[in-house]
């Protein structure tokens, strides 16, 4: 659109033209400024941001941003608004513009779960390996050591002594979530508990056996780390990657070998 200014200077009429840029905006003024401020990261155009969906490169974008560009992805009211267009893509806004080329991607929406995915695997690959590696080492120690067998055969001992007589007198053996009995049953002797009982015996009957941590070290980590939380961040790993197994039966070819060999290596690790 132009507009003709005419300026009458020292008896001569001017003509100035200017031109009026006009751009056409179909998305609410929030929308349209989370989509723009998520775009001015990239410092690229429209074109090589939606690119980086359809590679899947998660090399140039984080975690975070995946994640805050999952909650702009288009409605099926903001889709059927924007494919309604038939207007003159050059006088769209930016985010208007970059919402068309992305919806134009086949499985788009997939394609950003595909990379979140990946992300958050290795996000939570990283943060588990620690507490795995603590308690992989320290159930191996548990199995090698010498010191803790004899302990528990102390245990077994003494535990048919103080029943003998009764239905657990001759015990074979004891299962290993009653070892927490041993701090909770009292002796007859004020703030004394079957565990302090099980100590005194071992050092009375063989002091070697109180070095007994020298073959465990790590197990006091181990003992402050939450099994059944690590076990249910694992689950939901193995859950998502499940579900994503499923969902790229019907996916594009290219996105079927994008997250094929990611698959593959997931199942190898979890």
């Amino acid at each position: 659109m132009y507009v003709y200014m005419f300026v009458y200077t020292s008896g001569c009429v001017e003509v100035h033209i200017k031109s009026l840029s006009i751009q056409v905006s179909l998305l609410d003024g929030k929308a349209s400024l989370n989509v723009n401020i998520f775009l001015k990261q990239f410092r690229t155009s429209n074109k090589e941001v939606v690119a980086i969906i359809i590679e899947g490169n998660v090399e140039k974008i984080s975690l975070e941003q995946l994640k805050a560009f999952e909650k702009l992805l288009p409605d099926k009211g903001t889709i059927d608004t924007l494919k309604s267009y038939n207007g003159d893509r050059k006088v769209l806004g930016t985010a208007e513009d970059f919402l068309l080329e992305l919806i134009a991607v086949e499985k788009y929406t997939m394609r950003v779960q595909g990379m979140l995915l990946r992300l958050e695997f290795l996000e939570k690959k990283q943060e588990l390996r620690p507490t795995l590696v603590t308690l992989h080492e320290a159930i191996d120690e548990i199995f090698a050591s010498a010191l803790l067998k004899k302990i528990f055969h102390v245990i077994l001992v003494t535990g048919n002594m103080i029943n003998a007589g009764g239905h657990s007198g001759n015990a074979y053996g004891f299962t290993i979530t009653s070892l927490d009995n041993l701090a909770d049953t009292r002796a007859n002797k004020p703030r004394m508990t079957y565990l302090h009982y099980i100590a005194s015996v071992c050092s009375d009957k063989d002091p070697a056996l109180l070095a007994v941590t020298e073959e465990l070290p790590h197990l006091k980590n181990a003992s402050r780390m939450s099994v059944e939380h690590t076990a249910q961040q694992v689950r939901e790993l193995k859950k998502s990657i499940g579900e994503m197994e499923k969902k790229i039966k019907k996916a594009p070819e290219d996105f079927r070998k994008q997250m094929g060999k990611f698959l593959e290596v997931c199942t190898m690790h979890v």
